[in-house]
């Protein structure tokens, strides 16, 4: 669906053993998709074989919030961005200083007002990308 509609696909790798993520990355490459994918986990290890197996993978590691440790590991890992629950303008300035983008995952908002100012509210602390789980 993605390939098809321009659009880049979020790969949450929740698996339980490094074979699997491999066999997800090696299907992606064989679609033609690595240049719209992006390989997103709170597991290291996995996030550690994607990018042994490709130096280029967008790569985005997802914790609960923005910490000294969470950049540290971001930053290690060769992550792009870091996706959180919660964030602050200043976590997002330290990410952002640290030449990481920032992704909140949100809960579905409940109207279409209290969406609007979600989004107003992340827009000004800079948050790089808002992360739903569902289709808008």
């Amino acid at each position: 669906m993605c390939k098809q509609y321009g659009c880049v696909a979020v790969l949450d790798l929740k698996y339980s053993s490094v074979a699997a993520v491999k066999k997800t990355y090696k299907l992606v490459r064989k679609k033609d998709m690595l240049d719209q994918t992006v390989f997103q986990s709170s597991v290291k290890l996995y996030l550690q074989t994607v990018r042994k197996m490709d130096k280029k993978a967008c790569l985005w590691y997802l914790a609960n919030n923005i910490s000294s440790a969470v950049i540290r590991t971001a930053r290690n890992l060769k992550c792009q961005c870091v996706t959180v629950g919660t964030v602050t303008k200043s976590a997002d300035n330290k990410a952002h200083k640290n030449g990481l983008q920032v992704c909140c995952w949100i809960e579905i908002p409940t109207s279409a007002k209290a969406s609007r100012a979600m989004d107003k509210r992340y827009g000004k602390y800079g948050v790089d990308y808002i992360m739903e789980n569902r289709f808008l």
